[in-house]
């Protein structure tokens, strides 16, 4: 079974987006890359309000 990882995307508390990298590539007109630095734990410990923050969706 293949499945893809989705990520939501947040601005400070506000949630923006539900996607996978690809989408939200897309979506905000940025690298795969980005979002997924979007993710790491050093974005997300600099992050206040004013970073996007992507956290992963845990699937089973």
């Amino acid at each position: 079974m293949s499945c893809k990882v989705v990520y939501a995307v947040y601005k400070g508390d506000k949630f923006l987006d539900l996607g996978t990298v690809e989408e939200l590539s897309k979506k905000f007109k940025v690298k795969k890359e980005t979002v997924w630095f979007w993710a790491t734990s050093v974005n997300k410990r600099r992050a206040k309000k004013k970073r996007k923050i992507a956290i992963k969706i845990e699937e089973d």
